[in-house]
């Protein structure tokens, strides 16, 4: 029986797969496939309800959120740019990088 106010709706189901250590992935598909909630499952914004996501060998919920976020790059589809220079833009997330 699911708790009270919790959706029993899955966006994620029956899903695995392993990347080779040092790949960069690229993660497709139309909308509403899940692209959004794997990558955040993956970085922890929101933790599994069932099952686990394991990063070399190890849990998620084990890695330091500094550590396991350090690690993973993300692409939005819709491109927001600064009006500033192409450096700038890069650097904005990064203060003190030298640009």
């Amino acid at each position: 029986t699911p708790r009270r106010g919790v959706s029993t709706n899955h966006v994620l189901r029956d899903l695995s797969f392993t990347i080779p250590a040092g790949t960069t992935v690229a993660i497709v598909g139309q909308t509403g496939s899940g692209k959004s909630a794997l990558t955040q499952l993956v970085n922890r914004t929101y933790d599994v309800g069932a099952g686990r996501v394991l990063l070399d060998g190890v849990d998620v919920r084990e890695w330091s959120l500094d550590a396991l976020r350090s690690q993973i790059g993300k692409i939005e589809q819709d491109i927001f740019l600064f009006s500033r220079s192409i450096a700038e833009n890069i650097a904005f997330g990064a203060p003190g990088v030298p640009q």
